[in-house]
């Protein structure tokens, strides 16, 4: 039961005790009846501006859950009339704002990085919580040889390939130059970064001439 209903309950029981007394009272005293009956006008009258005060608050509250449960950070609330419950619409507000505002940011942040990934020369894999490839840019495509929509939700080991295979072995945060029958060589990066609190995965793969190959084969030597 919702706190107004139960105000509303107790408003209208301590008033039927109230008009039950009165009419005891009425064969008493004449004039401690009216007396009586203008406090019960008068308590009526501050019991009804009280469930308005309180409804239109917690409807005000609830409005304001359901914002945010529907995550529309555009909406703002109206004050009421009450310092108390104004200063805390004041709050929302500035909160709904903030929120707005990194939401934009983090959009155009998505929309930037997706577009870098897209152009980029480098072949960039990015995988889901489970390991099963989730985002993969042209590059990438290109050097395994597959269309997108044969690699999209499959794990490096459902794809084949001696470059899928050679990349499952690659540790997180490690480098490893991989070399494909003499003739082409990748370096090969895997690394992680965080989203929506969760670390995922993902690949960067980059063609190396044969004296960039020699020189990076020298290097993982060392």
């Amino acid at each position: 039961m919702k706190l107004k209903t139960k105000v509303l309950l107790v408003a209208l029981v301590v008033h039927a005790v109230f008009i039950y007394l009165l009419t005891e009272l009425y064969a008493a005293s004449r004039t401690a009846f009216l007396i009586g009956e203008g406090m019960l006008f008068v308590s009526l009258i501050f019991s009804y501006w009280l469930y308005r005060s309180i409804s239109q608050t917690f409807d005000t509250i609830s409005s304001g859950i359901e914002t945010l449960k529907d995550k529309d950070f555009s909406a703002r609330l109206n004050q009421i009339g009450h310092p108390e419950m104004d200063e805390l619409i004041d709050v929302y507000n500035m909160m709904i704002g903030q929120l707005r505002h990194e939401r934009l940011l983090q959009a155009e942040k998505s929309s930037f990085l997706g577009k870098l990934i897209e152009a980029s020369p480098s072949g960039i894999i990015i995988f889901e919580f489970n390991g099963i490839i989730g985002a993969v840019n042209p590059a990438a495509t290109e050097i395994l040889g597959l269309q997108r929509g044969e690699i999209l939700g499959k794990s490096l080991s459902q794809i084949g390939g001696r470059l899928a295979e050679e990349l499952v072995l690659v540790k997180v945060n490690d480098a490893k130059v991989i070399n494909l029958n003499g003739i082409k060589s990748y370096k090969c990066h895997k690394s992680t970064f965080t989203d929506l609190g969760y670390s995922r995965t993902f690949i960067t793969i980059e063609e190396l001439s044969r004296e960039i190959y020699l020189k990076e084969k020298m290097l993982m030597r060392r």
